[in-house]
């Protein structure tokens, strides 16, 4: 069975986070028309942001541009840092922080989503 493919935007004007973004729905072409059509409407306000599916070990969906805090246990396994960000490069979903480690979802189950890139200044 595949993962479940969805999607969430970020509207950079009103900052707000739209969760099970309808973006197959809004054109009768196909996915590269949907945002072909939502680029056009938005004037580039709106960044889309895939699920990895993947959950964290809570339970959430992890979608491209969350930042993920990975306990002690995969840090000291993987020599992965505590703190990435999930990014989308080479046709893969990897954890990005001070190395550059491509999770496969192995330890994925061991994060817990701390905030988004867009969201979350702090972190």
């Amino acid at each position: 069975m595949g993962r479940e493919i969805k999607f969430r935007g970020y509207d950079k004007v009103k900052q707000t986070m739209v969760y099970n973004f309808p973006i197959i729905a809004t054109a009768p072409y196909g996915i590269n028309d949907a945002f072909k059509l939502l680029a056009e409407k938005s004037e580039g306000s709106v960044v889309i942001m895939q699920y990895t599916g993947l959950k964290d070990r809570f339970g959430a969906d992890i979608y491209e541009g969350d930042k993920l805090f990975f306990s002690r246990d995969v840090n000291e396994v993987t020599n992965h840092d505590g703190m990435s960000t999930v990014i989308w490069e080479d046709g893969a979903f990897y954890a990005k922080g001070n190395n550059h480690c491509n999770l496969a979802g192995k330890y994925f189950g061991y994060s817990e989503i701390v905030g988004n890139i867009y969201q979350s200044d702090k972190l």
